[in-house]
């Protein structure tokens, strides 16, 4: 199995710096990095040029110019150009802990998108991990609130008792999430009219389902940090989640544009 991890970002290059510097002290690399970057224009590219000889696996930068928030899109173009057949694939803010890519590859199954844990960081703390001041932890001071608290638990063993699998999209994120390559090209990978932020990740995930994947909540285990940054406009969520009332009703499998049309 070749494992490529996908990585969004968006002007964000601080935070893209202290996602990858997580990614060095993984016990298990993946073989390869895609930053899938959805037009940054702070210096993003020339920050990668400099990583790529010291980065421990390859490092592929995706890019398409900045016409607006285009997440699907720019995954779409992310995904074709991976080589790996599992995708893990988070948002250039999640702080991951070690045995990350480790947990998701231990917890890969066939027919199954797999849902990874996020942990809401308070502000102050994300300002020390993003600036390399603080790895953290289950105990860390900052953890938003005692529900967050309880996903920052990293233990495979409760990983075994407490993980299940469920042919539902509640709880979605997509900022953790792993699935097979094949499965996303079955359904046409993410849909690019989803402009805007909102309900992408819950109709790539509903169509999935249509297809007869199942979703795979993870427990204790593929844990990552979630760094605190202003939110994105929900403009357009009301016609976002229009398009996913219709792939509900109407059991979309395929959507009309997707990553065959990019």
């Amino acid at each position: 199995m070749k494992t490529s991890l996908l990585i969004s970002t968006y002007n964000s290059k601080s935070y893209l710096k202290a996602v990858l510097n997580s990614i060095r002290m993984q016990t298990v690399f993946p073989d390869e990095i895609i930053i899938a970057d959805d037009g940054s224009s702070d210096g993003t590219a020339e920050m990668l040029i400099n990583l790529k000889d010291t980065f421990p696996v390859p490092l592929i930068h995706v890019y398409q110019e900045d016409n607006g928030f285009r997440l699907s899109r720019i995954r779409n173009l992310a995904v074709k150009a991976a080589s790996g057949d599992f995708i893990i694939m988070i948002d250039g803010d999640m702080f991951l802990t070690q045995n990350f890519i480790h947990s998701h590859i231990k917890n890969a199954e066939k027919g199954v998108l797999t849902q990874g844990a996020r942990v809401k960081m308070k502000k102050e703390l994300s300002f020390r991990v993003k600036d390399g001041y603080e790895f953290p932890n289950l105990f860390s001071w900052g953890i938003k609130g005692l529900r967050y608290r309880k996903h920052a638990i990293n233990s495979p063993l409760l990983a075994r008792i407490f993980t299940s699998t469920r042919n539902d999209i509640k709880n979605i994120r997509g900022c953790n999430l792993a699935f097979w390559k094949q499965d996303y090209e079955s359904i046409n990978g993410f849909d690019n009219d989803f402009g805007g932020w909102g309900r992408e990740d819950s109709d790539f995930a509903q169509r999935l389902v249509n297809n007869g994947i199942k979703i795979k909540h993870v427990r204790c285990g593929c844990i990552g940090y979630h760094i605190w940054h202003t939110g994105n406009s929900q403009e357009n969520l009301d016609i976002n989640h229009e398009l996913l009332l219709d792939t509900i009703k109407n059991k979309k499998v395929r959507c009309n544009n997707g990553i065959d049309q990019v």
